[in-house]
């Protein structure tokens, strides 16, 4: 389920430009991925994951993330649709 969610996401607001802040959009994503409607409710109005969120969101500062995909190895990243030359210098640097 947590892998048809996010790839749910990532097409509503990549594809579909919809705005993930609303609540009632994330609900009916998780419907959409196969989750129980008021389980994601419950998960939103308390949000259940708040600190793991904020933690994510510290590190990928951190990183440098500014954009999908983000490629981490070790303490390094590397933003963006990179040809396999950038990739591979990366991991030899970190080797």
């Amino acid at each position: 389920e947590g892998v048809a969610l996010n790839l749910k996401l990532f097409e509503a607001y990549f594809a579909e430009g919809r705005n993930l802040a609303e609540p009632l959009v994330l609900l009916e994503i998780a419907e959409t991925a196969g989750l129980d409607r008021d389980a994601a409710e419950e998960m939103i109005s308390k949000r259940s994951f708040r600190d793991a969120v904020d933690a994510d969101w510290k590190r990928a500062r951190e990183l440098g993330v500014t954009g999908v995909p983000t490629f981490v190895f070790g303490n390094q990243g590397l933003v963006g649709a990179q040809p396999y030359e950038a990739l591979e210098q990366l991991i030899r640097t970190i080797a």
